[in-house]
Formats: C-alpha cells, sequence, structure tokens
C-alpha cells in the first residue's frame, strides 16, 4: 500500500546518490509531481515485482513506472 512521506523520501533517496527508488503503486499520484531529477522510480505492488525492477533496470531494460499499466 501506499506509504507517508513518499515526496521526502524520494529526496532523501536522490540526495544520497540513488537513481532507482521502489515506490508503492498506491503512491503513484504523488510520485508523477515529486519525482527528482537523475531518480527514476519503478512502480511495484509486491516483493516480486520489486525483484523483477531491480533485475531490469541491472540489465539496463525497461522499469515499470507509475505510467505502465499494471
Amino acid at each position: 500500500g501506499a506509504i507517508g512521506g513518499i515526496g521526502q523520501k524520494m529526496a532523501a533517496a536522490r540526495e544520497s546518490g540513488a537513481t532507482l527508488f521502489l515506490a508503492p503503486r498506491g503512491n503513484c499520484d504523488v510520485v508523477r509531481t515529486s519525482t527528482p531529477d537523475g531518480l527514476q522510480v519503478a512502480a511495484v505492488d509486491n516483493v516480486t515485482q520489486a525483484l523483477d525492477a531491480l533485475a531490469a533496470y541491472r540489465d539496463h531494460k525497461p522499469v515499470v513506472g507509475c505510467d505502465t499499466p499494471a
């Protein structure tokens, strides 16, 4: 489910050097308007999707984001 303070969490992750952020699909409304430059967000509903997103990112393949149908 959605988590609180995701905008701040994304900003802190980016400031710490992160280039990929895993976000619950329930937060896509905030993700679409608050993603810092240089941060790619993978929208996930479960651990399997999170692992798939990490593998895709590692392999330089497209990552499922908030604008990709679930």
